[in-house]
């Protein structure tokens, strides 16, 4: 059982959701686990497909025990395929996709059904991501697709529309979240205000707190506030970009996301979480809500751009212009050249 993915407790709503689906026989071709990054849906896709392929008919959770679980776990369970970049930070290609084209026409081996796990989703380049809208167009009685993205709006609307979507969202006060993250947790540490500066995921708020990065998170708010007081940009873009770009958009996400989450809430939202969010939520604090959501928009479309190869220097500064327009006042907003 231990070597078998499980959901995460904070997950366990989606999980019942999902085991009833499956139980009444109303499972499409295609699942899309869409959500920020840090909820652990790539965790929660595999845990489904080894649901799906244990061969225990009453089971919560796979059982562990079966032969469909003891194939799972020793990795060669031949109805199902993953679908994952060949290293970190690579994209997923063109012959990825055709294999799973090719799987998914054959037939099952052991289960009801074979089950793709793709993540995450959004890697795709145009060719990959046309292969993949045929095969959902064209899809194989008996194979589950399980598509994983923090970012689905960079998926192409037609694959977004042949899939149901499973939407998991920031868990700000899940008691399962924070009973799991405090015993991951340094001792000492809060994990109720380590999930709130993570932004809600609790998987991001345990890099946070022992992955390095409070500090890295500390540099990208220094930036923004720096660029909202009137500070230069190209020297912000330039610190973020050292540090490393994706990082940067982001921390700067979550940061945005948070923003918005207690602007729109009113004057009955809790306090922010820390003395530099507060900084900038006092900032933000008399902004149209519109300004926030075209900086949001502009930072999910940085990591496609950077994927593509753009200048990571224009495409931060490209960030902090529209940044810097969510608080009017004169500035010089100058970029390099």
């Amino acid at each position: 059982m231990s070597d078998l993915p499980q959901p995460f407790p904070w997950q366990e709503d989606v999980w019942q959701s999902l085991l009833r689906r499956a139980g009444a026989g109303r499972l499409p071709h295609a699942l899309l686990f869409a959500g920020p990054a840090g909820l652990g849906k790539r965790r929660l896709a595999e845990a489904f497909a080894a649901r799906l392929l244990c061969e225990s008919a009453d089971a919560q959770r796979a059982c562990g025990h079966c032969r469909g679980c003891h194939l799972h776990a020793a990795g060669n369970h031949p109805d199902l395929l993953r679908v994952y970049p060949a290293e970190e930070g690579k994209d997923l290609t063109i012959g990825q996709i055709r294999e799973a084209t090719a799987f998914q026409e054959l037939k099952p081996q052991y289960a009801p059904h074979k089950v793709i796990v793709l993540a995450p989703a959004e890697r795709m380049n145009d060719s990959a991501a046309n292969a993949l809208l045929k095969t959902l167009e064209e899809p194989a009685a008996g194979t589950l697709l399980l598509l994983v993205s923090d970012r689905p709006a960079a998926l192409l609307p037609t694959i977004r529309s042949r899939c149901q979507i499973i939407q998991l969202r920031p868990v700000h006060t899940d008691a399962g979240a924070l009973h799991w993250l405090q015993a991951q947790l340094p001792g000492g540490m809060d994990a109720a205000q380590v999930l709130a500066l993570a932004g809600g995921a609790p998987l991001a708020a345990v890099q946070l707190a022992t992955g390095g990065g409070a500090e890295r998170r500390t540099a990208i708010m220094q930036g923004l506030a720096d660029v909202a007081l009137g500070g230069a940009i190209s020297s912000a873009a330039s610190g973020w970009v050292s540090g490393g770009a994706e990082a940067a958009v982001h921390w700067a996400y979550v940061t945005v996301c948070e923003l918005i989450r207690v602007k729109a809430a009113g004057e009955g939202a809790a306090m922010a979480a820390d003395d530099e969010l507060r900084r900038l939520q006092a900032m933000a604090d008399s902004v149209d809500l519109t300004r926030l959501y075209r900086v949001l928009d502009r930072l999910q479309e940085a990591p496609r751009l950077l994927r593509g190869h753009a200048n990571p220097q224009l495409v931060l500064e490209e960030i902090l212009i529209h940044w810097a327009t969510v608080f009017p006042r004169p500035r010089t907003m100058a970029r390099s050249r």
